[in-house]
């Protein structure tokens, strides 16, 4: 399957035309058991899940992918934690490398 061309929105705006509120959460005990049988789904609750989803593709979209590969000049990060907190995720040093006269240290993504 090819990456899709755009991320769906849904539901930006916190206020329809008229002033009203355009999505809210569902309560917990709709959160714990979704409607129930011939239970319509309420309008706001289904806009609320429709941009929550939206919200979160929007933000997978834009991280690197488990098994990314970066590589920097050695000496940029002093640890892999420092590399973690800069491109976000888990970055683990896969070893170092010279390209030209230049010593490089390659990170591989291991984790969101």
């Amino acid at each position: 399957m090819a990456k899709p061309s755009y991320v769906f929105k849904w539901c930006e705006e916190e206020l329809d035309a008229d002033g009203n509120l355009s999505r809210v959460a569902p309560p917990p005990e709709v959160e714990l058991t979704g409607t129930l049988i011939r239970q319509p789904i309420f309008r706001l609750w289904w806009n609320e899940m429709q941009y929550n989803f939206s919200q979160w593709i929007q933000f997978l979209s834009e991280k690197e992918v488990i098994g990314t590969i970066n590589s920097v000049e050695t000496g940029t990060f002093a640890s892999d934690s420092l590399a973690s907190t800069q491109w976000g995720g888990t970055w683990v040093t896969q070893g170092t490398d010279t390209l030209g006269t230049v010593a490089i240290t390659v990170y591989k993504k291991t984790a969101l």
